[in-house]
């Protein structure tokens, strides 16, 4: 390589890592949910990056759904009495924001 490549920031990192997992769950999503077995993979790589310090975009996602159990990485499900936005429970971006979300 003639070109010294720049390092990353701890930030950018974070963001790629979030902007691929986003990526992922939306792949999982597309597939009709044939491809269940992405979720606990999702589900991992959160909680180990989670665990090292790197807060999770408050968007919910990264929960799993009080409100109709939805995994980490899948979309919530419309129920009675329960508004979604951008399909997502308010309640689970509430339980991010708590708990592992900035």
């Amino acid at each position: 390589m003639d070109r010294v490549e720049e390092r990353m920031t701890e930030q950018q990192a974070a963001d790629q890592v979030w902007d691929a997992l986003m990526k992922l769950s939306e792949i999982a999503a597309r597939s009709r949910h044939q491809q269940r077995e992405l979720y606990p993979l999702i589900r991992q790589i959160v909680d180990a990056v989670v665990a090292r310090g790197v807060r999770a975009p408050g968007t919910g996602l990264f929960v799993p759904c009080p409100v109709c159990n939805a995994m980490v990485g899948q979309r919530c499900i419309t129920i009675p009495g329960h508004i979604l936005h951008d399909s997502i429970h308010p309640e689970r971006v509430e339980l991010c924001k708590e708990t592992i979300g900035r």
